[in-house]
């Protein structure tokens, strides 16, 4: 069984970067010139870095109006924001401090309260902001796990089966800390989906999520198929080691 989408593969960690963030800005401006704004899920981990950093600095930090550009975050563990575990804490520091966004259109997961509640909050946050309209962000960046999670859906969890709310929250074994996340569902109402994946430690994951995974309980990342079919694949030469 294969998973649909676009694949590009490139050479290197630079090059990837580049890639991802042209497609983010001509992806932003189109949808801005339709609708007025934009709203991007950036994701965590250490792939995107590179991204952030790039983002920060010309061109791409004078490429947009900023102000019709909305930030949210499609999981985060809870730790506050000053823990340098803490994904908006990174995505911050290395790129949105450095840019003339309005700190009211950078909407992070208040992780510093219960998780639960910090879900429900979360929700309320993007029910907000898609107030008289259907709730599909124009882009999610997502990640891709060593055991095939992404976002915070981890193998066999349950929160992998969430069917009523948007953005769910539970203790992760793996992980022995607790992670809000937002839903499968709501992922897969977005009208894009990019993966970003790099290094070769990442080659037998990406081979059997893309290619052979089996149940998708197994590997989580399998069950991202948006509907509208905006799916793509970023990825290095080295993860791509096994699909070449």
């Amino acid at each position: 069984m294969s998973t649909k989408g676009s694949i590009k593969v490139f050479e290197s960690d630079s090059a990837l970067a580049a890639g991802v963030a042209d497609f983010i800005i001509s992806d932003a401006q189109a949808a801005i010139a339709e609708r007025g704004r934009y709203s991007l899920v950036l994701s965590g981990g250490n792939t995107p870095e590179s991204l952030f950093r790039l983002l920060a600095k010309p061109p791409y930090a004078d490429a947009l109006d900023w102000s019709k550009v909305h930030i949210f975050w499609g999981d985060e563990r809870a730790v506050p924001l000053d823990d340098e575990r803490n994904n908006a804490h990174v995505a911050i520091s290395l790129w949105l401090d450095n840019i003339s966004i309005p700190a009211a259109n950078v909407h992070r997961i208040l992780s510093d309260m219960p998780a639960q509640q910090a879900a429900r909050e979360y929700e309320d946050t993007i029910r907000q902001y898609f107030a008289g309209g259907p709730i599909a962000f124009d882009l999610v960046l997502l990640g891709l796990g060593p055991d095939g999670h992404t976002a915070s859906l981890f193998p066999h969890s349950p929160l992998l089966a969430e069917k009523d709310a948007i953005v769910t929250a539970g203790y992760i074994p793996a992980q022995d800390m607790d992670r809000i996340t937002m839903t499968v569902s709501l992922i897969n109402d977005a009208h894009k989906v990019v993966f970003l994946v790099a290094g070769k430690a990442k080659a037998t994951i990406l081979q059997h999520v893309i290619q052979d995974a089996p149940a998708q309980h197994v590997y989580p990342a399998k069950m991202i198929n948006p509907h509208s079919g905006g799916l793509y694949w970023f990825i290095d030469r080295a993860a791509a080691a096994q699909l070449l």
